[in-house]
């Protein structure tokens, strides 16, 4: 008899015991239930992936692709987490792309470059060859939505026809920048008239004053020594023009005062 109660008490404490964790649980489970139903009804809201990050591809000229996204509202895409790659396309290489500048957003990593609504950038291309060519191009890129769901990166591969180059095509550095050499001739020859231009006005002065520029003509002087005396003349008066153009900054040595404006 005694045995038996005991062995009913023993069973009494272990059913409340077994109550009260279970009395605990119930909270903490349907919680748990509720986040996780929580997730996937935003999961099931969401877009899908296509119309959040609408992805275009299109030729902008014979060395230049072009990249578009539209991007629906309360949605965005990182910056940072853009690639880009050519596959199956021999003879063309990509170049650094032009990203513009994205807008500022916190997230608990840190401060994060975005984009929103839409975003277009360039994609220059090196040409081996300026034959018409087609290329596959490869885009990776990955969005979130602002209500704290993010998708998983998304790929794109779209084949695109290269026209035949053109010379006059924006995108190619190559035919639009002047060439080095080119650049650096046209400094150098213009500084090397002004260089010249001083110390050929002060020969020309020196040799028309020593040759007698500036002496008297005696009035029975024959033709020659007034055609000598015309010649330093000229040469001095060339010389006093040269002088002055250096002075005003120009490098013509044929035209000394053209910077030079007179009312």
């Amino acid at each position: 008899m005694h045995r038996y109660r005991r062995l009913r008490r023993l069973t009494l404490l272990l059913l409340f015991f077994t109550g009260c964790s279970y009395a605990a649980d119930p909270l903490s489970i349907l919680q748990s239930g509720a986040q996780k139903a929580a997730g996937l009804f935003q999961q099931d809201d969401l877009l899908p992936a296509d119309q959040a990050f609408h992805f275009i591809a299109e030729i902008k000229d014979s060395r230049t692709l072009r990249v578009s996204w539209q991007i629906a509202e309360g949605y965005y895409l990182y910056r940072e987490r853009f690639m880009f790659s050519l596959i199956d396309s021999p003879g063309v290489e990509l170049q650094t792309p032009h990203m513009p500048a994205g807008k500022q957003k916190q997230e608990d990593n840190g401060p994060v470059e975005v984009y929103y609504h839409e975003v277009s950038f360039d994609l220059p291309l090196q040409r081996n060859a300026n034959a018409a060519v087609s290329v596959k191009l490869h885009a990776r890129f990955q969005g979130c939505a602002e209500r704290g769901v993010c998708y998983p990166p998304m790929e794109k591969n779209e084949v695109l026809d290269l026209p035949v180059y053109i010379a006059g095509d924006a995108a190619n550095p190559a035919q639009n920048r002047p060439s080095a050499t080119t650049s650096a001739v046209a400094p150098l020859s213009s500084s090397m008239h002004s260089a010249l231009m001083l110390p050929a006005a002060i020969l020309l002065i020196i040799t028309a004053v020593y040759f007698g520029a500036l002496d008297g003509l005696p009035a029975a002087a024959d033709a020659g020594k007034r055609l000598k005396k015309a010649l330093m003349l000229s040469l001095l008066i060339w010389g006093v023009l040269l002088l002055i153009g250096v002075t005003a900054g120009n490098s013509n040595l044929m035209n000394p005062l053209s910077p030079l404006s007179f009312p």
